[in-house]
């Protein structure tokens, strides 16, 4: 199983399921990524993070991209890396790098000129 991971829904009874670590054993970070079917209770593989991390935050953008922020890695360490997931090209790019590194924040999209 895993822990640490974040989850979005997509829309159409699915859901993504985006890293974490394997069990309880923060070693293990995941990169991968699940898209859950709950019409038909099944599971398939999504695609890969560009880095392993579990505590992070992650959150669908307008254009269906998800916007992955900070975390930790397989030594416990926090991170300042940001990247964005494109479901549809199944690709993952590195984003801006944060000033402080962070695990376990809150992320939210704002208005168009909200900043």
């Amino acid at each position: 199983g895993r822990c640490g991971c974040a989850a979005l829904p997509l829309g159409g009874g699915r859901a993504l399921v985006l890293g974490g670590a394997h069990g309880s054993n923060a070693r293990f970070s995941l990169a991968s990524t699940e898209v859950l079917d709950l019409a038909t209770n099944t599971t398939a593989p999504g695609p890969e993070m560009g880095c392993p991390r579990y505590s992070f935050s992650a959150v669908l953008l307008p254009d269906d991209r998800v916007f992955i922020i900070g975390g930790s890695n397989s030594t416990s360490r926090s991170l300042r890396t940001t990247e964005v997931l494109d479901l549809a090209g199944g690709t993952s790019v590195p984003g801006p790098e944060l000033q402080t590194a962070r695990r376990g924040t809150a992320v939210a999209v704002l208005p168009e000129g909200g900043g």
